[in-house]
């Protein structure tokens, strides 16, 4: 950022000029005639961060409130970027800008007809044409350290004390009641659609799970505990889009206060090692946040070997889901 030393060397020194006060603009002219200095680290950090950005677009719908901010964020961050890797100071809001476009004029009027048109393709290229000479897209692999105050959070949990215990019929009201919580959470991307409407009397309702203790399922239904408390449910069914598909994640929930912990990917983890076999997670297409979370956990569990496609399944009334595909089994 060149805010501080821009004013300092183009001002006028007040009420009278000082050897101090010159001394100081020589210095800010120096400052702003370098370049600036960014490690590798910073370098991959903002790579994450972009195609991060550039992941969440691919699920959301065009002309909506949610996609254009995803876009402002984008752009601000891709400009920087492109700023950054040609040796060039950053600025903020306006300067950012006016700086882009004393830098590449021929660049800064792509960033305008891309982001101004919002077509997904034509931003993919623009992001992936910047990030190519400094390694390209970065998704997998990617780990930043957390501070060293962070890692002794006194709320740290113990991996070591999530149980996934496998449920009989017995726990099938636990599951249910959680269940009311598991369509509270998804009505915040689903609220918006026929069907999803808050219930009159406030209760949410889910289906009914005994379905995946009939004598004909092929479903394996478990409990999530943390320190013996309830975190969850996971059910894993052999129902894919095709007969391929050894395993699905057919219900997968963490209760609220367990989110955002770990606990999430440890246990979707878990189940791909338990079962090993050709799987798929199937997610709602209006579920942004879901999509998110699987693919995240998938990307970093099959190091990137996985596939994704949009495709209706059958006996889910052929409705369209995003579907990740990926084999539990490690390849020697």
């Amino acid at each position: 950022m060149l805010a501080l030393p821009t004013m300092i060397a183009k001002g006028q020194e007040f009420p009278i000029k000082t050897n101090f006060g010159s001394q100081l603009q020589k210095e800010a002219l120096k400052i702003i005639q370098s370049k600036p200095l960014i490690s590798q680290e910073e370098i991959d950090r903002r790579r994450f961060q972009i195609t991060d950005l550039l992941d969440d677009l691919k699920g959301l719908p065009d002309s909506t409130h949610e996609r254009l901010t995803v876009c402002f964020e984008l752009h601000r961050q891709l400009a920087e970027f492109f700023l950054l890797s040609q040796g060039h100071w950053i600025g903020s809001g306006k300067s950012l800008i006016r700086i882009l476009e004393a830098t590449d004029a021929k660049m800064a009027d792509r960033f305008f007809e891309v982001f101004k048109a919002q077509k997904q393709e034509a931003i993919e290229s623009l992001v992936q044409d910047i990030l190519k000479p400094e390694g390209g897209l970065l998704w997998v692999g990617f780990r930043s350290e957390a501070p060293s105050e962070f890692k002794k959070n006194k709320n740290h949990f113990e991996f070591d004390l999530i149980q996934l215990i496998p449920a009989v019929l017995s726990d099938h009201p636990a599951i249910q009641n959680m269940a009311r919580f598991y369509v509270y959470d998804m009505s915040e991307y689903m609220g918006s659609e026929p069907g999803w409407e808050t219930p009159e009397d406030g209760l949410y309702e889910c289906i009914d799970f005994k379905k995946y203790w009939e004598p004909d399922s092929t479903a394996s239904p478990f409990l999530i505990k943390y320190k013996d408390e309830l975190a969850g449910f996971a059910i894993v069914d052999q129902k894919g889009s095709d007969e391929q598909v050894d395993f699905n994640m057919a219900q997968f929930f963490i209760l609220r206060k367990f989110k955002n912990k770990g606990i999430g990917k440890f246990v979707a983890q878990s189940c791909f090692e338990k079962f090993k076999g050709l799987w798929e997670v199937n997610v709602m297409l209006e579920n942004h946040g879901a999509y998110k979370f699987w693919k995240k956990i998938i990307a970093d569990y099959a190091q990137g070997d996985f596939t994704e496609e949009r495709k209706r399944i059958k006996h889910l009334g052929h409705t369209e889901k995003n579907i990740f595909r990926f084999s539990s089994v490690k390849k020697c």
